[in-house]
Parts: C-alpha cells; structure tokens; sequence
C-alpha cells in the first residue's frame, strides 16, 4: 500500500491522500477489466454467425466463467431479446461477490455499444442491474455518446 500512497504523491497533486480503501477498489476494479477483456479476446475471435449455434451447444452453466463468456458471446451476436434472458437468469446464481458485478459490467457495456437495444429493453436492464438513477443516467449519456460516434 506504501509503494500506491507515495506513487500517488509523486505524480499526481491531488487535494487528498488516498485512503487504504481507495487503493484497493481501484486494484479490484482493474483487475475485473483485465479478467473481462482477456475473456472478450477469447469471444471476440471464436464467436461468428457461424459458429454461436456451436459455442451456444457447450454446457456452460456448470460454471460461472462459462455463463459468464457465454453472455459475452451473446452479446456480440444473438438477439437482444436472447441477450436480455440470458443476462437476468445470470443473475439468478450467487457466486461470490465478483460473479454479479462482473454480470452487471457485461451488462452495462451491452447497454452503451449494443445500437439494437429498444427502450423499454434499455429500461429492463437498467432496472434490473442499475436501479439508481444516477448510473442509470452515466450509461444512458455514454450510450447517446458511443451513438454520436458512430
């Protein structure tokens, strides 16, 4: 913690010192985005047109790195109804603490990258995942960003 607290000193002026806390959320979460992108090299090159319907026969509700690849798959390319199913029965298994954030991180970059999204499909997943109104409003801006772009 010693070697994050200086570091933050060293390169960064910030109004506070960071807390031991902080720099533990801050490990957690960037270890998540690693898991999560390393998971989404594997989909984004194993999941086709042709080959979701052959991925999609493999048991993978035995485990929760399975379920959780299988959402990711789906979100690149099944429907959004299969999509919405999948996410939400996703949720119906408590593994840990990590398992449903890192269910509601594939969820919320579905609701900002995914353009087929209907409103009340938007409104089904904010309120299922995201039911404060303030991140409900952060994915909503980054959804009408990410539409901008495009």
């Amino acid at each position: 913690m010693r070697f994050f607290k200086e570091q933050s000193q060293d390169y960064y002026i910030r109004q506070k010192k960071l807390k031991d806390d902080d720099i533990v959320r801050v490990l957690q979460w960037t270890a998540m985005s690693f898991l999560l992108d390393l998971y989404n090299l594997a989909v984004f090159y194993a999941t086709k047109e042709n080959t979701i319907e052959y991925l999609s026969s493999f048991n993978y509700s035995e485990k929760g790195t399975y379920k959780l690849e299988h959402l990711m798959m789906l979100e690149r390319q099944a429907s959004a109804d299969a999509f919405i199913s999948e996410a939400i029965d996703a949720t119906r298994d408590k593994n840990g603490h990590l398992y449903p954030i890192l269910i509601s991180r594939v969820v919320s970059h579905a609701l900002v990258y995914r353009p087929d999204f209907k409103q009340h499909q938007v409104q089904q997943l904010q309120s299922k995942f995201f039911p404060g109104k303030e991140s409900q409003k952060k994915i909503l801006v980054q959804r009408m960003q990410n539409k901008n772009v495009e």
